[in-house]
């Protein structure tokens, strides 16, 4: 007689909400997740064994993120049209997100790059997880919550 056993991971939805979505760059809805890992008989999952984490997901995109993605707050529409690039680039945004923001403001591509390169002065940190752009005062990336390395020329 063949006994099928093994371990698999189980993902269970412990809540709902909304959340700015990194991702697509936009509010969007969320479930906060627990992935918990079980024994398995027969492909049916009897013991539950260890928590392996909880992570957020987007409900539109389905990209999954640590928790602290909760924590990050977009100013607004009203602020956003006023906030120059540096004060975005000193309260975390992304520079990718900085540069989109001012190419929505009416600048070329290529205005909205030298713009932040005059900000910037080219010193920028980079996020070892997921690779975003921030000015050199950021310490935490708004993305993944990764502490940042020093700033790179």
């Amino acid at each position: 007689m063949l006994i099928v056993w093994g371990i698999r991971n189980i993902n269970r939805t412990l809540a709902e909400g909304s959340f700015y979505c990194p991702h697509c760059q936009t509010p969007r809805t969320y479930q906060h997740k627990r992935a918990r890992r079980f024994f398995t008989l027969y492909f049916v999952p009897l013991v539950p064994l260890d928590v392996v984490g909880e992570f957020v997901e987007c409900q539109a995109c389905r990209q999954t993120y640590q928790m602290a993605v909760l924590n990050f707050r977009p100013a607004s529409a009203e602020s956003q049209q006023l906030s120059p690039p540096r004060a975005d680039l000193e309260n975390g945004m992304p520079i990718h997100m900085v540069g989109q923001k001012l190419m929505l403001q009416g600048k070329s591509e290529a205005e909205a790059k030298l713009e932040i390169d005059n900000i910037t002065k080219g010193w920028r940190r980079i996020c070892p997880q997921c690779r975003f752009e921030y000015f050199r005062t950021v310490q935490h990336c708004t993305n993944c919550s990764t502490e940042l390395p020093p700033a790179e020329l």
